[in-house]
């Protein structure tokens, strides 16, 4: 079965050692889908750096969990929502929702307040990012015509467009999410 190995940063290895890190992630990349999809493993060595072959105090060697995807928004990636692979490092009594699961949440949060309506920056099928002022209505999870591969979607009026649409919700900037009132195209 074999051994994988992810050399780490100190921050997130001193945070998978304290418990507080449940999860390590890995960009989904060719390298990685070779080395973690229908794969499985003995167990998992965690390493802060690149140790020094007697070190152990830098490393932590724990039994496989397995692995997950899912899409994260994490300064170490970038600005952007990106596709990872999760792999689990440490114990949880919480299991991760799953993609149905978050969309009942996300839809009881909805229903449970008034609608907030936003602005935040958005790229489009085409990849054209524009500012756009929505106000939700539903959290799905599927496609569209233009959104072909299933995720987590949002139905929305788009105030700029003075339509209800569906927008990927991975492809928001969250970084640019602030609040806005309902204006009229």
């Amino acid at each position: 079965m074999g051994v994988l190995t992810l050399p780490l940063k100190a921050i997130y290895f001193d945070q998978i050692k304290s418990g507080e890190k449940l999860e390590e992630y890995r960009l989904v990349t060719p390298h990685w889908e070779k080395r973690l999809e229908n794969r499985s493993y003995e167990s998992i060595i965690l390493t802060s750096g690149y140790p020094k072959k007697g070190d152990t105090s830098r490393r932590i060697k724990s039994p496989w969990r397995g692995v997950r995807r899912t899409f994260i928004q994490h300064e170490h990636f970038g600005p952007d929502p990106v596709e990872v692979f999760a792999i689990k490092v440490n114990e949880s009594d919480v299991e991760p929702l799953s993609d149905a699961e978050q969309v009942k949440l996300f839809n009881l949060l909805l229903a449970l307040k008034e609608p907030v309506t936003f602005r935040c920056e958005y790229r489009n099928w085409r990849g054209e990012v524009s500012d756009r002022c929505l106000t939700p209505q539903e959290v799905w999870y599927g496609s569209t015509e233009w959104h072909p591969e299933a995720g987590l979607m949002l139905k929305a009026i788009d105030h700029d467009k003075g339509q209800v649409r569906d927008f990927c919700i991975a492809d928001f900037n969250l970084r640019t999410l602030r609040p806005a009132k309902a204006t009229q195209p």
